[in-house]
């Protein structure tokens, strides 16, 4: 199946399974109990994540517009990520929002179709998980901003889960802090002072 038989407009469901898995027709059929099967059973390989998501929702990378009572679709103002849960299985967790959508060309921007992911990481050098993490470093320093998070550590420990790469929660988040640092000294770039990723 390819991405352009996609919906035009996919719900939270279908575009988390998209961000997840990058499986076209997977996505076009994506529940809340489609997405924990997958997760419990399931062998695809995991691209990226909720973090990611919300990461790009929260920047405004990606726009996503909800329907309330007796109104419209309106656009999500993006600070209100913050508060609001990535397609939770219980829809009282998106309020006041009855529903969510996001347009499939916007996510297909962000999140790019990659073919055939391959189902181990590159192990390429100290580059290699850099544009994987810049999401996660963006959603740290929102985390920073808002005082959700006191420091880089605290915010890597928040967005480590759904980190790319197959080290371990702390490892990933070791990762991500040093990376966040180096982010910030180099303006918010990637490909600051290059440091090894512990994978």
């Amino acid at each position: 199946m390819r991405t352009a038989d996609l919906p035009v407009r996919l719900d939270m469901h279908q575009a988390l399974a998209w961000v997840r898995y990058r499986d076209a027709l997977f996505a076009l059929s994506a529940d809340a109990d489609a997405l924990q099967a997958e997760t419990t059973f399931g062998s695809r390989p995991l691209l990226a994540g909720r973090d990611q998501l919300k990461a790009a929702l929260l920047v405004g990378d990606l726009r996503a517009w909800g329907a309330m009572p007796g109104t419209d679709w309106i656009t999500i103002p993006a600070p209100e990520w913050l508060e609001l849960d990535i397609a939770p299985r219980d829809p009282a967790r998106q309020s006041p929002y009855l529903a969510i959508q996001l347009k499939r060309d916007d996510l297909l921007r962000v999140f790019p179709d990659q073919g055939c992911p391959r189902s181990r990481p590159s192990k390429q050098g100290s580059g290699s998980m850099e544009p994987a993490d810049l999401p996660h470093l963006e959603a740290m320093a929102e985390l920073i901003r808002t005082a959700k998070a006191v420091s880089p550590n605290g915010a890597a420990q928040i967005v480590a889960r759904d980190a790319p790469g197959r080290g371990t929660l702390e490892s990933k988040a070791t990762r991500l802090a040093k990376r966040f640092r180096a982010w910030e000294r180099n303006g918010r770039r990637l490909s600051a002072p290059k440091f090894s990723d512990q994978l």
